[in-house]
C-alpha cells in the first residue's frame, strides 16, 4: 500500500538540469493493485518514484510506503534499508554490474539480502529469467544484452526479490510490442497476488492494462481513477 498526503518536494537544480517539485500530492494505492502514472515528461513522475523509494527526501507532507512511514527531510540510512526491502524501483536505465554475468546480477540481492544459499538464489533467478524470456542470456555479461534484454534482466533483479511494492519507471520503453503486453499481465499478476504496482509510463497499452491510471501536470497529481 502507499499513501501520500499533501507531498511536497522542492529542490534547486544544477545548472542545466530541471529541479525536481512535487507540490501538494496526495493519493492511495491500495495493497494489490496495478496503477499507471501517466503525464508528459518533467511532470514530476520520476521525482515522485524517488520519494517513494527513499532515494530522494521530500519537504513537506507524509509518505507511507508498504507499512513504513517516511518524514520529511533526510531519510535515515537505517530506514532506507528497511524500505528497500519492501519497496523495490527498477529504473528506466537497468544499471546492471557490467563485471558480473546476467545470473549473478540476478542472484546478488537474493545472498546478501534476503540470505539465500546459491543453490536457491540460482534456482530462483533462473526461473524469473525464464518467465520473462532471457534465460538464455544466463551466463553472458550485459554489454552483450540489447537494450529491451537488459531492461527485462533488471526487472528480473527486482522481482525475484518478491517485494510488497514494486515502482517502475517506464518499464516497457525499451521492448517490442509482444513484450509490452506480456509485461502487461505480467504485473497484472503480481497485483492479483498482493503486490502492489505502480509504474510510470508513456506506453498506452501498458495504461489501458493497469487498473488504475493516475496523472501527474507540473508537480500536481491532477486525475486519479
Amino acid at each position: 500500500m502507499i499513501v501520500t498526503r499533501g507531498l511536497s518536494v522542492d529542490t534547486e537544480a544544477a545548472e542545466g538540469e530541471r529541479p525536481q517539485r512535487l507540490d501538494d500530492v496526495t493519493f492511495t494505492v491500495e495493497r494489490g493493485s496495478f496503477v499507471a502514472l501517466v503525464g508528459e515528461s518533467g511532470s514530476g513522475k520520476s521525482t515522485l518514484l524517488r520519494v517513494l523509494s527513499g532515494f530522494l527526501p521530500f519537504s513537506r507532507g507524509e509518505v507511507r510506503v508498504a507499512g513504513m512511514t517516511l518524514a520529511p527531510g533526510t531519510c535515515d540510512e537505517a530506514l532506507k534499508l528497511q524500505l528497500r526491502r519492501k519497496a523495490v524501483l527498477v529504473l528506466q536505465e537497468p544499471n546492471l554490474f557490467p563485471h558480473l554475468r546476467v545470473v549473478e546480477n540476478v542472484t546478488l540481492a537474493l545472498r546478501h539480502v534476503r540470505g539465500l544459499g546459491d543453490g536457491a538464489a540460482r534456482e530462483r533467478a533462473m526461473a524469473m529469467l525464464e518467465r520473462l524470456g532471457v534465460a538464455e542470456k544466463a551466463s553472458v555479461y550485459p554489454g552483450e544484452l540489447s537494450g529491451g534484454q537488459a531492461q527485462r534482466v533488471a526487472l528480473a533483479r527486482a522481482l525475484v526479490l518478491e517485494p510488497a511494492v514494486l515502482l517502475l519507471d517506464e518499464p516497457t520503453s525499451a521492448l517490442d510490442p509482444k513484450r509490452k503486453v506480456e509485461l502487461g499481465k505480467l504485473f497484472g499478476e503480481l497485483a492479483a497476488g498482493g503486490t502492489t504496482v505502480l509504474a510510470v509510463t508513456h506506453d498506452q497499452g501498458l495504461a489501458d492494462a493497469a487498473s488504475a491510471r493516475f496523472t501527474m501536470h507540473d508537480g500536481r497529481l491532477t486525475e486519479t481513477g
